[in-house]
């Protein structure tokens, strides 16, 4: 549906800081499905012995999976106000995330808009990371 040169139309982070690659569904007043495939490219947390050879695991910093779930949030915010012809700057406030398991690089992380509710000067959007069709995070974001 919508990939980088579109996206960086609906939020203002650019690359290295775009934690979302592509949209491939939007649902006017409903949700928002982003993807973040990670790479051997990527920031990542090595927990490693240092012992020769064993590299340990390699995780996706959880930090930036709260960041992908902000951007897509904020691309969600973006098109519902977009329609109305009423365009607004969304600040971050408060985030609650909750995380059930790693996301390791290569994996593909899906950032899955939901409950959400705004009001005038602000609003709450939840969003549920997977990764692999594991449930990975279950993220709340309050924005004015």
């Amino acid at each position: 549906m919508t990939n980088y040169p579109d996206i960086t139309q609906l939020i203002p982070q650019r690359y290295p800081f775009l934690f979302i690659d592509k949209i491939t569904q939007y649902s006017s007043k409903e949700n928002l499905t982003a993807i973040k495939n990670t790479s051997a490219d990527e920031w990542s947390v090595n927990f490693s012995d240092g012992a020769a050879g064993n590299t340990g695991l390699i995780w996706y910093p959880e930090v930036f999976i709260i960041e992908g779930a902000a951007q897509s949030a904020a691309a969600f915010f973006h098109l519902e106000f977009s329609q109305s012809g009423n365009i607004q700057t969304v600040f971050l406030g408060k985030v609650d995330a909750e995380f059930f398991a790693p996301v390791r690089l290569g994996d593909r992380i899906l950032f899955k808009t939901g409950n959400f509710k705004v009001i005038k000067n602000g609003g709450f959007i939840e969003i549920h990371v997977e990764s692999e069709d594991q449930k990975v995070a279950h993220v709340k974001i309050f924005c004015g």
